[in-house]
């Protein structure tokens, strides 16, 4: 797997780096993070630098991929991406974020994740990215969405028994 940097308007999406770790760590200790995602409760610097670690080890053996992207205009970190259950037979793929608390509602989620996913349909040939999330969660809600995601349904006891709304994208939904 090509170690991919991407580019959007406003972002620079690219591989992790250990110095990410800090602004992960405030990120996944963020009370909305805790609240949707699975991130561990007691959400440290600890548990960012381990994530860093797995992600560069994910990517090196093709089966996961995480970037972190970052303002252009200033570099200030801002989401985190990543791929996970990468089926290369398949062509398949889901994706999931996180948001970091100061950059909420400016659009950089979607931004984001629409150019993960050109990346993994026009460079990788893959036909489906799925996302889960939780019927609670409007704003990730919204973010798939205004990615192109098309909402397919309820997943029931999908994530650690909780319930989640399954969206897919396919290329042509990019056209």
């Amino acid at each position: 797997m090509s170690k991919a940097e991407l580019r959007t308007q406003r972002l620079l999406l690219r591989r992790q780096r250990p110095e990410d770790a800090a602004d992960l760590a405030v990120t996944g200790a963020d009370p909305l993070t805790q609240r949707f995602t699975g991130v561990p409760r007691d959400y440290s610097a600890e548990h960012a630098r381990a994530y860093v670690a797995h992600a560069e080890r994910r990517w090196i053996r093709g089966v996961g991929v995480a970037w972190t992207a970052a303002e252009l205009a200033t570099g200030r970190y801002a989401v985190n991406v990543d791929l996970r259950d990468l089926d290369w037979n398949g062509r398949t793929a889901e994706v999931g974020y996180m948001t970091a608390p100061w950059a909420r509602g400016r659009g950089y989620a979607g931004e984001a994740v629409q150019a993960v996913a050109r990346w993994l349909f026009e460079r990788h040939g893959f036909s489906r990215l799925q996302l889960r999330v939780s019927p609670a969660n409007n704003a990730s809600q919204r973010v798939a969405e205004k990615a192109g995601f098309v909402r397919e349904g309820l997943a029931r006891a999908s994530i650690a028994g909780e319930d989640m709304i399954v969206y897919s994208l396919i290329p042509s939904d990019l056209a």
